[in-house]
Order: structure tokens, then sequence, then C-alpha cells
């Protein structure tokens, strides 16, 4: 059983998931973005084509290989704390422009498939969240609160 870690997820914005959002991963969709970020062509050309890409600025490097792009969100990868107003930057300027290659909320994997609620113990079946609606609204907020960590 996974530890509750939706709070960490949104706190510290420069990690990943443990697993994807998304039921379409790297063809019709992105998962996520990060420091690497890996798209194919199809997906960059709905986006603008490698110009738009490398006008993100020499900070972010992209490299280009046989059938897409591997994005890098800046120098080095970063955690950021949003408790502290620290939010990764670069990656933030990767999300605004990929931001439309995500896949619909409704098409998204149920979050209780990602994280468990604050209460969950050894034993925990995700089915519970029905029963407890303050859990059930958290977990229908996660996936839209993930989408905007970088803001």
């Amino acid at each position: 059983m996974r530890p509750f870690i939706a709070p960490y997820l949104l706190r510290f914005p420069g990690l990943n998931l443990p697993e994807t959002l998304s039921t379409y991963l790297f063809v019709e969709h992105i998962s996520d973005i990060n420091w690497l970020t890996i798209i194919n062509e199809k997906l960059a050309a709905r986006i603008g084509g490698p110009e738009r890409l490398r006008a993100l600025g020499e900070n972010i490097p992209i490299i280009e290989y046989p059938g897409g792009y591997i994005i890098q969100a800046g120098p080095r990868p970063e955690m950021g704390d949003r408790s502290k107003g620290d939010i990764p930057r670069f990656y933030g300027k990767v999300q605004d422009l990929l931001r439309p290659l995500y896949p619909p909320l409704e098409k998204m994997l149920p979050p209780e498939k990602i994280v468990l609620p604050p209460d969950a113990a050894i034993g925990y079946v995700p089915s519970d969240l029905d029963t407890d609606i303050e859990n059930q609204e958290y977990m229908q907020d996660f996936p839209t609160l993930w989408l905007h960590r970088f803001e």
C-alpha cells in the first residue's frame, strides 16, 4: 500500500508521479512534464513544431531524435517547494507550451489509482473513497491541482 503522496506532489512540483495520469501515453497525449520530457513529432506539430519548441529559449535545450524531441527544462533537475514559493520556472515554461497535449481530465485514470487519502491505513480499499465526501472531493480535485502545480 502506498503512502498518501498527493500533498508532497503538490508541494514539490518537480517530483513526478510514480504512475502516469494518462491512459494515452506518448502517442496522443503526454502524461506529464518534468526535467526531461519526450514528445513525438505528431505532438510537436500540434503545438507549433520544432520552431515553437526552440522558442522556449536557450535555457531549455531541445534535443532532436528520430521521431521526436526531448525537452530539457533548465540546466538541472529541480524539485521546488511551493510552501516557500519555489516553483521550477523552466518547468512552468515547458508546461505552458505543452498544456494542450495533456489528455482531457475525463480521460485520466481515476485519482484513487494515483494517491491515497490521508487516513489510509493498511488494508485500505480505494472504493472506501465513495463513503467519505471530503476524500472524494479531494480526489476529484487532485488531477486539476496537479496539472497547475507550476503556476
